[in-house]
């Protein structure tokens, strides 16, 4: 009787133990997935989750700005190299500012994606 006892209450410890790795296991898929979902819902919040579209826009928006910048600046240049004056001098000024704003404003959304990034790469181990 004291043998059937003690090998019933080994396999109700074995049981016991199988259960609480399983426990565990389950335990640790829960955090791994909840972890996984807050990280994708405070990407969402902070607009990370549309990176590489945001990055795309941004290269796209520098390149645009590029090509406005070049022919204003060589207009610029050979109308101060044709000694024009007055109000196309002016013009050519303006259209250098503008497109020198423009090419700020890309330069700064680009920059705004790299930060981003930058702050993703914390969240990857290695």
């Amino acid at each position: 009787p004291a043998r059937a006892l003690l090998l019933a209450a080994s396999d109700e410890a074995e049981a016991r133990g199988r259960r609480a790795r399983a426990l565990g296991q389950l335990r640790g898929a829960l955090v791994r997935v909840t972890a996984e979902r807050e990280e994708e819902e405070m990407a969402l919040q902070d607009g990370t989750a549309d990176l590489p579209s945001r990055l795309a826009e941004a290269r796209l928006g520098c390149r645009r700005a590029q090509r406005r910048l070049e022919p204003a600046l060589l207009q610029l240049k050979y109308a101060r190299e044709d000694g024009v004056t007055g109000g196309d001098l002016a013009a050519a000024e303006a259209a250098v500012a503008a497109a020198s704003a423009e090419a700020r404003q890309a330069d700064r959304e680009l920059s705004n994606v790299h930060v981003a990034l930058c702050l993703r790469l914390s969240s990857f181990p290695e």
